[in-house]
Parts: structure tokens; C-alpha cells; sequence
């Protein structure tokens, strides 16, 4: 689930979550995204601004576990 904070306009959202262990060291972290163009792109589908709000939430996970 979402907070207000994360999404205040009660937008349709994606939300990710890693729990487990890498190398014995245990580890829980969770990113939340609202589907958006990618930066610069003028028009794109949905599929487009999901496959980008996917990316973003990889990307913030990894950085998290780091």
C-alpha cells in the first residue's frame, strides 16, 4: 500500500519490495513510483511510462541495498 505522502492525488501507482539476504547481510527495501513519460519524451503510452516507472523503482531498490 501507498502513503499520502507518496501519492496524494490517489494516482494508480507501482510499488516494489526486496526482502531477503544477499551474503548473510538480511536487507528490506521498497520504492514506490507513479507511471510518467520518461524525461524529454514528449508522448508515450502506458506501456511506455510503466516500463519507465519500473526502471525507477529497480534502480532506487538497488541503491538502497548497497
Amino acid at each position: 500500500m501507498y502513503t499520502p505522502e507518496e501519492n496524494p492525488e490517489r494516482q494508480n501507482m507501482l510499488i516494489g519490495t526486496f526482502e531477503g539476504s544477499i551474503d548473510g547481510k538480511q536487507y528490506s527495501a521498497r520504492a514506490a513510483e507513479i507511471p510518467t513519460c520518461p524525461q524529454g519524451m514528449d508522448e508515450c503510452n502506458g506501456l511506455v511510462a510503466r516500463d519507465n516507472a519500473i526502471k525507477k523503482i529497480l534502480e532506487n531498490i538497488v541503491s538502497q541495498i548497497r
